[in-house]
C-alpha cells in the first residue's frame, strides 16, 4: 500500500512539472495609454519600454513582462492569474501593487498579435492600459 501511494505521488508530481513549460514571447515595444473613463478618449500615450520579453507559464497562467526603459534600465511587471472572464478575456492581479488588470489578446488585420493589460481601477477618472505590440513566440 505504501509503495502504491508513493508511486501515485511520483506520477502526479511528474505530470505537474511536465505541464509547467514556460513560453517565451518577444515584442518590440510596451506603451501605456491613459484614457479618460468618461469619454473613452486617449489622453496621452507614453512609451514604457522596448525589447520586451514576456514569460508565460501555462500551468499557473502567469505573465512576467520584462523590458528596457528609456534609461536602459531593466523593468518588469508580474501578472498573476485570477480567473477567466466572459468574452475570452482573463483577470490578473499585478503582484507588487495588487491592482487588478484585464488581459485581452488581439490580432490586427495585419496579423499582428497585441496584448493589452487594462487596469480595472481608475485614478482620478483615468484608466491605464499597457499595450504590448508585435508579439511573436520565440
Amino acid at each position: 500500500m505504501k509503495r502504491l501511494l508513493f508511486l501515485i505521488i511520483i506520477i502526479t508530481s511528474l505530470s505537474t512539472y511536465a505541464q509547467n513549460d514556460e513560453k517565451i514571447l518577444k515584442a518590440t515595444s510596451l506603451e501605456a495609454l491613459f484614457i479618460d473613463s468618461l469619454s473613452n478618449k486617449v489622453l496621452t500615450s507614453v512609451p514604457w519600454g522596448y525589447n520586451v520579453v514576456i514569460s508565460y507559464k501555462p500551468f499557473f497562467k502567469n505573465y512576467q513582462v520584462v523590458y528596457l526603459d528609456k534609461n536602459n534600465a531593466i523593468g518588469y511587471i508580474n501578472f498573476d492569474y485570477l480567473q477567466d472572464l466572459q468574452g475570452g478575456d482573463l483577470a490578473y492581479t499585478e503582484r507588487i501593487s495588487g491592482e487588478k488588470y484585464t488581459l485581452s489578446k488581439l490580432v490586427t488585420e495585419k496579423n499582428e498579435v497585441v496584448l493589452t493589460f487594462k487596469r480595472d481601477k481608475t485614478e482620478k477618472g483615468v484608466y491605464v492600459i499597457f499595450i504590448v505590440r508585435n508579439v511573436v513566440e520565440n
